[in-house]
């Protein structure tokens, strides 16, 4: 074994990698940073706030937090609230009634076709009533994710649907994820007729950060836990008959993160995007499948694997941008 820090090629001793397999799933994986998150947000909409906004750096897992909350705020505050998800389209806020569309499409239903944006606006707000009455739900969550493409008219788009959705007894929550950006958006309100859109809006937040190596331990056990019969036996079994289980490498990957921080003198507290960590695993499971002589998982293993999904040369930005 070559001294950690020291990169061999990807495919040295790795065997041939045949097949495609899934190992994360269709449903966002948990971390702690999520669970933080999904907290904090439950935490606003019982206090009655309108709105507000959670944002980070590009590639740390924003998009599968909207998609978690979406899940699990009804587990948290019971099922009496209604949720929509709108992932935004670039190319559609360059029109108000593409916007308005989209929305309702996203919405699931079926009359996006229409023409005319107060067509439009009617549409949507009674879908959205007609929706949240047939779950029982006086709450209406409404998750835009990648908000910070919106336009100004947007906004005005949701302060009409949200005093509609009022005047009709619902009590509607808007929670914005995207990137950096949308502090900048919030400040472009600052003026005293835009201080009803801040209010409404963007009343509390929170930054998204990267995982944390303390979290590891959790985040691993949490994975491991995320197949029947465990993680390890399903995928890993060779592993599994020798009592190892994923939760082992929370040490190494902490050192080999450590090696990577001290190597590019970072001494801020160290963060891990969740899209490299994830191709990172990726490529470790692939190698522990393809050499069933690696019986132990070592930091230069890991150290590897993290030079290929390119985590070491982006370490640094994601560090100086969330501390």
């Amino acid at each position: 074994m070559s001294e950690i820090g020291q990169t061999q090629s990807s495919d040295e001793g790795a065997g041939e990698l045949t097949g495609d397999l899934d190992f994360f799933g269709d449903v966002p994986s948990w971390t702690p940073e999520i669970d933080r998150t999904c907290g904090k947000v439950a935490h606003w909409i019982r206090c009655d706030f309108t709105g507000g906004m959670v944002y980070g750096l590009q590639h740390i897992g924003k998009s599968s937090c909207a998609q978690y909350i979406a899940l699990t705020i009804p587990a948290i505050l019971g099922p009496r609230i209604s949720i929509v998800l709108w992932p935004t389209d670039e190319h559609e806020k360059k029109s108000a009634e593409n916007m308005l569309a989209g929305w309702i499409r996203r919405s699931g239903c079926e009359y996006y076709n229409q023409k005319g944006r107060e067509k439009l606006q009617y549409t949507l707000c009674d879908h959205l009533v007609d929706k949240a009455t047939a779950e029982n739900a006086t709450r209406i969550l409404i998750i835009i994710d990648d908000s910070h493409w919106l336009q100004r008219e947007a906004y005005a788009l949701l302060m009409s649907l949200t005093n509609e959705l009022k005047l009709k007894g619902k009590r509607p929550f808007v929670l914005q994820v995207a990137q950096p950006e949308l502090v900048q958006v919030k400040s472009s309100f600052s003026g005293s007729n835009s201080l009803q859109i801040v209010s409404r809006f963007f009343g509390v937040e929170h930054e998204y950060l990267g995982i944390t190596l303390n979290d590891l331990d959790e985040f691993l056990a949490e994975l491991e836990k995320s197949r029947p019969g465990g993680f390890t036996r399903n995928f890993l079994p060779h592993l599994a008959k020798q009592g190892f289980s994923l939760e082992d490498i929370a040490r190494p990957m902490r050192v080999a993160a450590q090696t990577i921080a001290q190597s590019q003198s970072i001494s801020a507290e160290v963060r891990l995007p969740m899209g490299r960590l994830r191709s990172s695993l990726c490529s470790l499971f692939y190698r522990l499948r393809a050499d069933p002589s690696v019986g132990v998982v070592s930091e230069q293993l890991i150290y590897e694997c993290f030079q290929e999904s390119d985590l070491a040369s982006v370490l640094g930005y994601y560090v100086s941008k969330s501390t």
